[in-house]
């Protein structure tokens, strides 16, 4: 599937806005409890078909949306509150649509999986 380019939550859980580019390097999330992280590593599961429901819309918000980039795909996902979740994929070099096929999903899903993500102690 290549690597991840770039991640974008908005109004998802705790989190108002966030953007990351890793451009395929690790990325490292650090914080107290309560901060996102977790939130972070859900919205890019979400991104990538996961369950998405009106309880993962930020207080206060309307909607929440997730996009990630991963190698040539662009995988975005919004919710309205009420609604239903909608899932859209094209390809980052031109923009053509792919849809929502359940085969880049899972190849997505493969790729990145949450159980891949460990927890470290402060001092590590």
């Amino acid at each position: 599937m290549g690597p991840l380019i770039r991640l974008e939550i908005n109004g998802f859980r705790g989190i108002a806005s966030f953007v990351c580019e890793p451009d395929g390097k690790s990325i490292e999330l650090r914080g107290d409890n309560g901060k996102g992280k977790s939130s972070t590593i859900d919205a890019l599961c979400v991104a990538l078909g996961m369950k998405f429901d009106d309880s993962m819309i930020r207080n206060g918000e309307d909607e929440a949306s997730t996009k990630v980039v991963i190698g040539e795909y662009v995988a975005t996902r919004k919710l309205k509150r009420g609604g239903r979740p909608t899932l859209n994929i094209k390809l980052a070099s031109n923009g053509t649509p792919l849809g929502s096929s359940p085969g880049l999903l899972k190849g997505f899903l493969e790729a990145i999986e949450r159980n891949t993500f460990s927890t470290r102690k402060p001092a590590d």
